[in-house]
Protein backbone atom coordinates (compact mmCIF):
# COMPACT_ATOMS: atom_id res chain seq x y z
CA UNK A 1 0.00 0.00 0.00
CA UNK A 2 2.71 2.50 0.71
CA UNK A 3 4.51 1.78 -2.43
CA UNK A 4 1.37 2.41 -4.42
CA UNK A 5 1.61 5.57 -2.71
CA UNK A 6 5.01 6.01 -2.99
CA UNK A 7 4.93 6.07 -6.66
CA UNK A 8 2.00 8.33 -7.34
CA UNK A 9 3.69 11.11 -5.41
CA UNK A 10 7.11 10.19 -7.62
CA UNK A 11 4.35 10.79 -10.40
CA UNK A 12 2.83 13.62 -9.23
CA UNK A 13 6.55 15.53 -8.28
CA UNK A 14 8.84 14.00 -11.39
CA UNK A 15 5.93 13.44 -14.06
CA UNK A 16 4.67 9.98 -15.91
CA UNK A 17 8.08 8.12 -16.41
CA UNK A 18 8.87 8.11 -20.00
CA UNK A 19 11.33 5.07 -22.03
CA UNK A 20 14.51 6.43 -23.30
CA UNK A 21 14.68 10.07 -22.23
CA UNK A 22 18.12 10.45 -23.70
CA UNK A 23 17.34 9.21 -27.09
CA UNK A 24 14.23 11.60 -27.28
CA UNK A 25 16.24 14.24 -26.61
CA UNK A 26 18.90 13.30 -29.00
CA UNK A 27 16.24 12.57 -31.53
CA UNK A 28 14.73 16.00 -31.22
CA UNK A 29 11.32 14.11 -29.53
CA UNK A 30 11.40 11.09 -31.04
CA UNK A 31 12.78 7.53 -31.19
CA UNK A 32 15.45 6.27 -33.05
CA UNK A 33 13.52 3.21 -34.74
CA UNK A 34 11.23 5.91 -36.27
CA UNK A 35 14.01 8.08 -37.75
CA UNK A 36 14.49 8.09 -41.55
CA UNK A 37 16.91 11.29 -41.60
CA UNK A 38 19.47 13.43 -39.61
CA UNK A 39 21.30 16.26 -39.95
CA UNK A 40 23.20 18.07 -37.70
CA UNK A 41 23.44 21.84 -37.26
CA UNK A 42 26.07 22.38 -39.09
CA UNK A 43 25.38 20.34 -41.79
CA UNK A 44 21.66 22.17 -42.65
CA UNK A 45 23.99 25.42 -43.25
CA UNK A 46 26.30 23.47 -46.14
CA UNK A 47 24.58 23.95 -49.74
CA UNK A 48 25.20 20.45 -50.50
CA UNK A 49 23.30 19.00 -47.84
CA UNK A 50 20.46 22.01 -48.52
CA UNK A 51 20.33 19.70 -51.84
CA UNK A 52 20.39 16.43 -50.41
CA UNK A 53 17.33 17.01 -48.38
CA UNK A 54 15.61 18.52 -51.34
CA UNK A 55 16.33 15.34 -52.82
CA UNK A 56 15.06 12.94 -49.92
CA UNK A 57 11.79 14.55 -49.02
CA UNK A 58 10.84 14.64 -53.13
CA UNK A 59 11.83 10.85 -52.85
CA UNK A 60 9.91 10.16 -49.37
CA UNK A 61 7.21 8.11 -49.57
CA UNK A 62 5.26 8.18 -46.32
CA UNK A 63 2.14 10.23 -45.62
CA UNK A 64 3.00 9.80 -41.79
CA UNK A 65 6.07 11.33 -42.28
CA UNK A 66 6.72 14.18 -40.21
CA UNK A 67 10.00 16.93 -39.77
CA UNK A 68 11.33 17.88 -36.92
CA UNK A 69 13.69 21.10 -36.82
CA UNK A 70 15.19 22.17 -33.58
CA UNK A 71 14.27 25.61 -32.48
CA UNK A 72 17.77 27.06 -31.48
CA UNK A 73 18.97 26.62 -35.24
CA UNK A 74 19.62 29.96 -37.08
CA UNK A 75 16.48 31.77 -38.20
CA UNK A 76 17.48 32.02 -42.32
CA UNK A 77 18.05 28.16 -42.23
CA UNK A 78 15.01 27.43 -40.41
CA UNK A 79 12.97 29.71 -42.92
CA UNK A 80 14.74 27.64 -45.54
CA UNK A 81 14.41 24.38 -44.23
CA UNK A 82 10.76 25.39 -43.26
CA UNK A 83 10.04 26.38 -47.31
CA UNK A 84 11.69 23.24 -48.76
CA UNK A 85 9.17 21.05 -46.45
CA UNK A 86 6.07 22.69 -46.94
CA UNK A 87 6.73 22.93 -50.55
CA UNK A 88 6.71 18.59 -50.50
CA UNK A 89 3.81 18.75 -47.90
CA UNK A 90 5.55 17.36 -45.32
CA UNK A 91 4.37 18.37 -41.63
CA UNK A 92 6.82 20.34 -39.49
CA UNK A 93 7.35 20.72 -36.15
CA UNK A 94 9.92 22.73 -34.32
CA UNK A 95 11.33 21.23 -31.63
CA UNK A 96 12.92 23.13 -28.30
CA UNK A 97 14.21 21.56 -25.35
CA UNK A 98 14.73 25.21 -23.74
CA UNK A 99 18.67 24.02 -24.42
CA UNK A 100 21.07 26.08 -26.98
CA UNK A 101 22.26 23.58 -29.78
CA UNK A 102 25.81 22.58 -29.18
CA UNK A 103 28.40 21.50 -32.30
CA UNK A 104 27.22 17.37 -33.23
CA UNK A 105 23.73 18.20 -31.98
CA UNK A 106 21.05 17.02 -34.67
CA UNK A 107 19.24 20.57 -36.17
CA UNK A 108 16.84 18.31 -38.21
CA UNK A 109 15.13 14.96 -37.96
CA UNK A 110 12.73 13.08 -40.49
CA UNK A 111 10.55 10.78 -38.70
CA UNK A 112 7.86 8.81 -39.07
CA UNK A 113 4.89 7.40 -36.24
CA UNK A 114 5.45 4.13 -37.33
CA UNK A 115 9.05 2.04 -36.80
CA UNK A 116 10.82 2.64 -40.08
CA UNK A 117 14.78 1.08 -38.74
CA UNK A 118 16.85 2.38 -41.17
CA UNK A 119 20.18 1.35 -40.77
CA UNK A 120 21.90 4.69 -42.04
CA UNK A 121 19.85 7.65 -41.25
CA UNK A 122 22.98 10.39 -41.57
CA UNK A 123 22.64 12.28 -44.40
CA UNK A 124 26.40 12.32 -44.90
CA UNK A 125 26.33 8.58 -45.10
CA UNK A 126 22.75 8.39 -47.12
CA UNK A 127 24.35 10.87 -49.85
CA UNK A 128 28.01 10.84 -49.76
CA UNK A 129 29.64 13.01 -51.91
CA UNK A 130 33.16 12.25 -53.98
CA UNK A 131 35.63 15.06 -53.32
CA UNK A 132 37.67 16.01 -55.72
CA UNK A 133 41.28 16.75 -55.11
CA UNK A 134 43.11 19.41 -56.80
CA UNK A 135 46.11 19.66 -57.33
CA UNK A 136 47.88 23.60 -56.73
CA UNK A 137 50.49 24.41 -59.28
CA UNK A 138 53.55 25.93 -56.92
CA UNK A 139 54.34 28.78 -58.98
CA UNK A 140 57.66 29.86 -58.79
CA UNK A 141 58.37 33.41 -58.61
CA UNK A 142 59.72 35.49 -61.54
CA UNK A 143 62.34 37.45 -60.66
CA UNK A 144 66.39 38.02 -61.65
CA UNK A 145 68.08 35.91 -58.91
CA UNK A 146 65.54 32.95 -59.69
CA UNK A 147 66.26 33.10 -63.78
CA UNK A 148 70.01 33.05 -63.12
CA UNK A 149 70.26 30.18 -60.43
CA UNK A 150 66.97 28.31 -61.56
CA UNK A 151 67.26 24.49 -59.52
Amino acid sequence: MTEEIDKRIQVGIHGKPQIKQHELERFLGTYKERVYLTMTAEEMREEKYQAAYKTFILALDDPDATVHVHAEVEQDIRSLFTKMTTEVGLVLTFYSNSKEIVEGQFGLVICSKHDVLAEKTDIADLFPTQQVETTVEKKEPKGFFNKLFKK
